[in-house]
């Protein structure tokens, strides 16, 4: 059951068309920005990273780096983020690391800071 409702959390998620091609200058001269920021964000998400931590941390401004991030990866930071925490709360429930009363406040608690201020356009990316 706590497998089902983190699939089905990570297929709404995760739900996009298709990838637009993206120019080589552009992958050229940005690619390092997203691996450094991909890097940051899997070795730091069970903290809170805001969109200005992401940037600092990349050297960019902050609608730049959105901007370039999303263009490149095909969805903003903070759905990456939020996708990045999905994935590891399966793979820790697959692998028995935690129980299903451990995992559904986790997930509770990730709805609520990353899904809701979606539905209610309260997030700035």
């Amino acid at each position: 059951m706590v497998m089902d409702l983190l699939e089905r959390v990570i297929n709404i998620l995760t739900s996009s068309g298709p990838i637009p091609a993206v120019a080589d200058s552009l992958k050229q001269f940005h690619l390092g920005t997203v691996e450094t920021a991909r890097n940051y964000i899997f070795e730091n998400f069970s903290q809170n990273i805001s969109l200005q931590q992401l940037a600092k941390h990349c050297l960019v401004s902050a609608f730049h780096f959105s901007r370039i991030f999303k263009t490149l990866m095909n969805i903003s930071p903070h759905q990456y983020l939020t996708e990045v925490r999905l994935n590891q709360m399966q793979r820790c429930y697959s692998q028995q690391l935690i129980n299903p009363l451990q995992i559904l406040p986790m997930l509770a608690a990730l709805i609520v800071r990353s899904i809701l201020p979606l539905l209610t356009g309260t997030v700035s990316e």
